[in-house]
């Protein structure tokens, strides 16, 4: 099965959507907006000024008349002032504009003398400097639309509206199923030869949390058939989404392998034409979506951004495209047709330009964790691709977020 048919299948597969909780401000950083927030009023309700200056009428500019200063309208003045013929009325940045001003004469071109005004450059269109009532938002317009991700500036949006608890969409439950009796627990150490030390679910926990998901780990499971049914059984019943890691492969012990298919209602496809990650397995046990992801830690990532993260948002409701740049090749590179291919490179910005190369990446491998820290992103090459020349631009997907990039460019 091709990348995109796999893409079409994790697209169209039914997913119910999480439903609500309700949190207080602070708490809903990085949540997901569950229902629209709706302008109550009009913001400004009225003209402000958009900075300090003198409020007056562009018909007594017009008419050349000298302006008297008749007061001061700070910020917040609970009155409403009027302004009269031939006068104008100190304002501040963020007060009501006078009733009958239609000018603000900023303070950088005015000065004072005896309780009058001078121009001291050319008058502003009347208008200027002042924010008419609603230009911020109209009363029922959709300031935020639910599957908004809330970031700091929402979050400052909230507040100004005066939402002190905000409604989002609840967490999908993420089990993440690893074994193998290779592997040992951080915190724990073997004497056995060949042991390894289990990164996977680590990896996996990190990664689901940062996309909005709670991921729960279990102990790690060994190469035994009933144990690892019991496990499966269990997180199919109290997930959303189940991860198993490993086992995936033609060779490897199936215990795995049998367990999906035995407890899933339907596999919708088990392997793609990608690379990492081709023994990628995708099953449904009622709202229930599992992945059977490669063992390898570099497999593991990308295979779960890939195709897992399709699942993930949009049992949240968020767009589910990952974000792609252009970027220009610093080396040539080869590859062989007949799969997609995600190569882990470095990813640079130089005068304005992406650049990506593949200096320090270890090989190509899949077990090569390493390989993905720093400012990393994914080439992307078609199955049909076999070579690359240097300066040639390429597709590159950000799996981390920019400013990790950035700050090591």
């Amino acid at each position: 099965m091709s990348y995109e048919e796999a893409l079409e299948i994790l697209s169209s597969s039914g997913v119910r959507l999480k439903g609500e909780e309700k949190l207080f401000l602070h708490d809903a950083l990085g949540r997901v907006l569950a229902r629209d927030i709706i302008a109550p009023s009009d913001m400004p309700p009225f003209p402000t000024a958009a900075m300090d200056g003198y409020a007056c009428s562009s018909r007594d500019i017009n008419e050349g008349r000298a302006l008297r200063i008749a007061g001061d309208n700070p910020a917040g003045n609970p009155c409403e002032m009027a302004l009269e013929e031939g006068s104008c009325i100190k304002t501040f940045t963020g007060a009501r504009m006078p009733r009958g001003a239609d000018t603000l004469l900023i303070v950088e071109n005015v000065k004072e003398e005896e309780g009058f005004l001078k121009l001291t450059a050319p008058a502003p269109r009347a208008g200027v400097f002042i924010r008419q009532a609603g230009d911020n938002y109209r009363q029922g317009e959709i300031l935020l639309p639910k599957g908004t991700l809330l970031t700091p500036s929402e979050i400052g949006l909230l507040a100004s509206l005066n939402h002190l608890f905000v409604h989002v969409r609840s967490k999908p439950i993420v089990t993440i199923l690893s074994g193998g009796d290779e592997l040992v627990e951080l915190g724990e150490e073997s004497l056995r030869v060949g042991a390894l030390r289990s990164a996977n679910n680590h990896l996996l926990k990190a990664l689901i949390d940062s996309m909005g998901g709670e991921a729960r780990l279990t102990d790690l499971l060994p190469d035994e058939p009933h144990a690892i049914e019991e496990a499966l059984k269990s997180a199919l019943e109290e997930s959303d989404i189940v991860l198993t890691t490993g086992g995936m492969s033609l060779g490897d012990y199936d215990f795995t392998q049998q367990a999906i298919y035995k407890l899933c209602d339907e596999v919708l496809f088990h392997g793609a034409k990608v690379k990492p990650g081709k023994p990628i397995a995708y099953a449904k046990k009622g709202d229930t979506h599992l992945f059977g992801l490669p063992g390898f830690p570099n497999s593991c990532l990308i295979t779960f951004y890939l195709f897992g993260r399709i699942i993930l948002h949009r049992m949240l409701g968020v767009p589910f495209e990952p974000l792609k740049i252009r970027a220009k090749l610093d080396e040539s590179l080869q590859k062989e047709a007949g799969r997609a291919e995600f190569r882990v490179c470095t990813l640079k910005l130089q005068k304005g330009e992406w650049r990506v190369d593949f200096e320090g990446k270890k090989g190509i491998q899949s077990a090569i964790i390493n390989n993905l820290c720093g400012p990393t992103a994914l080439v992307i090459l078609d199955e049909e691709c076999t070579f690359k020349e240097r300066g040639e631009e390429v597709e590159v997907v950000l799996f981390k977020p920019l400013e990790t990039i950035l700050q090591r460019s």
